[in-house]
């Protein structure tokens, strides 16, 4: 009997002693929609830096703009004026030579300006005459020249209008660069999809995952890659040049 009881006790204090024991923690396993979340992931994040950056050039699109508008706005009076000087010039009657010039006074010049620029010369020449055949001849010449009063810049309006535009032209290529790599990286993304259930996921150690693949690498097409993901902070990084440039694209090329 006591022996019984001693064995009885020795068996309660075995199975103590192994609940006292901490459990094994359970094995982490990585799944591919734990992947695809991660890439999503910088995708988000690289369309959230692509809109901050675009609109900022689309300040500096805007600033280009209105100094153009303001021009716009002075070439308007002057073909107001123009007009008007014109059709002065067809009433009158024509002989076999006839000359107008037309010089606006200089306090005149004043009605002419804005913010941004100002009308600082206002000429403008007809010539009429006749040929033996009695055909009507009309040369017209004109000398209109506006100043940026930011600069002080002195030229014609059309010469301002073409320094605009080139000065609007790379803000304008850089908009549509960011537009469609933002726009690419989102299709490429979705395309992504279809390939998740054939994708390798194999542990390294330490909460490192290998993921390898068709669909996780990019040349001119979607192609095989491997990337390594961090359990801990739930990053990945490209392990193969393929994969490399898929990041670039999903990431906007914002992180390369």
């Amino acid at each position: 009997m006591r022996h019984l009881m001693l064995a009885v006790l020795i068996t309660a204090m075995i199975l103590l002693g192994a609940c006292a024991k901490q459990a094994p923690a359970p094995e982490v396993i990585l799944t591919p929609e734990e992947v695809l979340a991660c890439l999503t992931e910088l995708n988000i994040n690289a369309i959230q830096e692509v809109t901050l950056q675009v609109a900022e050039v689309d300040k500096k699109i805007a600033e280009v703009e209105e100094k153009e508008a303001k021009l716009a706005e002075i070439q308007a009076k002057i073909d107001e004026d123009i007009a008007y000087l014109d059709a002065e010039m067809a009433e009158k009657v024509i002989r076999d030579y006839f000359y107008y010039e037309y010089i606006m006074p200089e306090e005149n010049l004043g009605f002419y300006q804005n913010d941004c620029y100002e009308l600082v010369k206002f000429e403008r020449q007809y010539h009429y005459s006749q040929d033996f055949q009695d055909d009507v001849l009309w040369n017209i010449f004109q000398d209109i020249i506006v100043m940026d009063k930011a600069s002080g810049v002195k030229d014609t309006i059309e010469v301002f209008e073409e320094h605009l535009a080139v000065e609007k032209s790379p803000y304008i290529r850089q908009k549509t660069a960011k537009l469609k790599a933002a726009e690419e990286s989102d299709t490429l993304l979705n395309d992504m999809l279809q390939y998740t259930d054939s994708w390798e996921i194999r542990e390294e150690g330490n909460e490192i995952y290998s993921i390898s693949g068709y669909g996780l690498g990019y040349t001119d097409q979607l192609t095989t890659g491997k990337w390594l993901y961090y359990m801990g902070p739930k990053t990945m990084e490209p392990q193969s040049p393929d994969s490399n440039r898929l990041k670039n694209i999903l990431t906007a090329n914002t992180s390369a």
